[in-house]
């Protein structure tokens, strides 16, 4: 007959009485991480990024004003483009479920908004040809990004600017 040895006896004990506990610790620890994003624990599985590529554009050369859908995790529209050195007041819709911003580093506007709100900026569209980048503070990571541009010689003036939102998002560049 053999005797069980320390190792034997210590053995199933250990690995049998800690390891379930271990790992569904570890499970449970994991299920509630947060990607530090501040965008209320969604995570890039269940909302993909929009692509950059999709974003659409408004022309608001013909205004002073317009529109921009701040969503899960996009602008609507991307881009918007205007004649050099306009100023244009721009209507900002969080209709998101997470808090986002509408930052402009070079013109010092950073509005901070909560899901639903709306705010009011004031911008200068670049003097030459060019754009003037947009993001998201919290979600650029994500590509919720875009600008303003000069519009194209060969666009004709006019364009829609406040009514509904277009779809897309992202941005361009960046």
């Amino acid at each position: 007959m053999k005797t069980a040895g320390f190792a034997d006896w210590v053995r199933p004990r250990t690995l049998g009485g800690l390891a379930l506990p271990c790992v569904a610790a570890a499970l449970l620890l994991a299920a509630c991480g947060n990607d530090n994003n501040n965008d209320n624990g969604t995570t890039a599985a269940k909302q993909p990024a929009k692509s950059t590529s999709e974003g659409k554009s408004r022309d608001i050369s013909g205004t002073g004003s317009g529109e921009v859908e701040l969503d899960d995790y996009y602008f609507s529209p991307a881009v918007l483009k205007g004649k050099p050195g306009q100023t244009v007041k721009l209507e900002l819709k969080n209709e998101g479920k997470a808090e986002h911003t509408f930052t402009i580093a070079s013109q010092k506007i950073d509005k901070e908004l909560k899901p639903g709100d709306t705010a009011t900026v004031r911008v200068k569209l670049p003097s030459g040809s060019g754009n003037v980048k947009f993001i998201c503070r919290y979600h650029v990571n994500r590509g919720m990004r875009g600008s303003l541009s000069t519009a194209s010689a060969s666009s004709s003036g006019g364009g829609s600017s406040s009514g509904g939102s277009s779809s897309g998002g992202g941005g361009s560049g960046y």
